[in-house]
This record gives C-alpha cells, structure tokens and sequence, in this order.
C-alpha cells in the first residue's frame, strides 16, 4: 500500500507502538484518526503531529458506539478511510485456574471484541474507498503456553484466527489483511498490565522498560514496511518460540 494521501485509523494511539505509528504513518504522507481511552494523552500526541492531517477520538475498542465514532471521523474529516490498525490490547497477568471473572472479561472485550467492533465499523468505510488494509498487532505470547499470561495469549491467539478468517473472507474485495509480531518491545505495556496478584506482575512492571532493546519506534518502522509491501504476516526478527501446544 502506497500510504501518500490516504486515511489511517490508529486505536491504542497514546503511547507505544500506537503514537509511533502515528507519527510514522503521517511522515508517509498518511492522515491519522488516532484513537485510545486517556485524552490527555491523545492531545499530546496530537501536538507532535500536523493537525491538518490529524484527529483524535477519545473512547473504549470495548464499546461500539465509540468506534464508529472514529470512523465517522475519519470519513467526515478526511472523506474516507484506508488502513484500519487495531492496535490498542492489555495484558492480563493471571493463572487461569484462579483468575477473577472480571479481568478474563477486560482482556477478552479490549483484545478480541476490540477488534471486532473495529473491523466491523471500518470494513464498510473501506469498501467505500474501493479497498484498503486491515492491521491486527498480535504478539508472540499467542504462540506458546505460559503460566501466568494465557489469558493473554489465548485472546492473541483468537486475534490470529479472527485475522486468518477475515483474511479469506475478504479476499475477493481488495482489502488485505496483515497480523503483526511485534516482539518485545521497551515501553509501558508491561506496566500498564492488569493482575490478579501483584506478586505474579512485580517483575513484569520493573522490567517493562528494559526487557528487550527494541523500542516502540522500531516496530513501527517495521510494521509501516511491512504495510507498503502489502505483507499478510509481520514477525520481527526477535527469537519467538513457535511451541504451540495442542
């Protein structure tokens, strides 16, 4: 995808590998929809950006209304819409034999109805523009066990299947669909994670900054790469271990 002159909406965009792409995408020469809960957050996002070729949307992935808000957005501002990058997810830090109903709940509707709410408000918008792409950020935890991240893993990997499917059923209109691995990246992600107990997440949040030496703004020159060459899968060259267990 030549990404000069067209429309990108960006969900998760307050920080990390969201407000990087932002700002990447807008040196393609792509105007941004930039979409996340904190708006304080968004708006200094926004400052870095020029704001003929930007918007923000204050809102939930969660909640529907709040996406199609977005792409009302994107359609009554820039008179169309693109590239759709579902971006914005959580970490749940939890053992599945314990984990409280209501964090399973939290990371299923920001990681899997997320992007579904996402893809369903943009898929039309697209259409409209004769075709476009479809960004599910994904992670390497969806393709391995662990003890105290498969909540996490196990919406990454419905993320996988969610862009597979999507991949085939859309694959007669011109709109790709890529799923991205980022890999470990150093920014607030790990802190930002929601536990069950605070002892499972101590390392994780003391080490969210310094665990790997790839920044968000690596991942996003990667991924704006992977974009222009209309790749269907995007994994960095960071060891990730393919053990999936069955």
């Amino acid at each position: 995808m030549d990404l000069n002159g067209k429309v990108a909406l960006v969900t998760g965009a307050s920080g990390g590998i969201g407000e990087a792409l932002a700002v990447d995408l807008q040196e393609e020469g792509a105007s941004v929809v930039l979409f996340a809960r904190r708006a304080n957050e968004l708006e200094r996002v926004l400052a870095r950006l020029d704001p003929n070729r930007a918007a923000i949307v204050v809102g939930d992935v969660a909640v529907r209304e709040d996406v199609e808000r977005a792409v009302h957005t994107a359609e009554e501002r820039f008179s169309g819409l693109d590239l759709l990058i579902n971006n914005a997810g959580v970490a749940v830090v939890a053992r599945i034999s314990d984990v409280p109903l209501d964090l399973i709940e939290r990371g299923w509707r920001t990681n899997v109805l997320g992007p579904i709410h996402s893809i369903q408000a943009a898929v039309p918008a697209i259409r409209r523009r004769g075709g476009g792409m479809i960004v599910n950020v994904s992670s390497g935890m969806s393709l391995r066990a662990s003890a105290t991240m498969g909540i996490y893993s196990m919406t990454k990997a419905a993320l996988n299947l969610i862009s597979a499917s999507l991949r085939q059923e859309l694959a007669g209109e011109n709109i790709r669909v890529m799923t991205v691995f980022p890999g470990f990246i150093a920014n607030d992600f790990g802190l930002n994670s929601l536990a069950a107990d605070e002892a499972l997440i101590a390392d994780r949040r003391a080490t969210s900054r310094t665990r790997s030496n790839r920044t968000s703004e690596d991942a996003s020159r990667d991924i704006i790469a992977a974009i222009k060459v209309d790749q269907e899968v995007f994994r960095s060259n960071v060891e990730q271990s393919l053990d999936v267990p069955l």
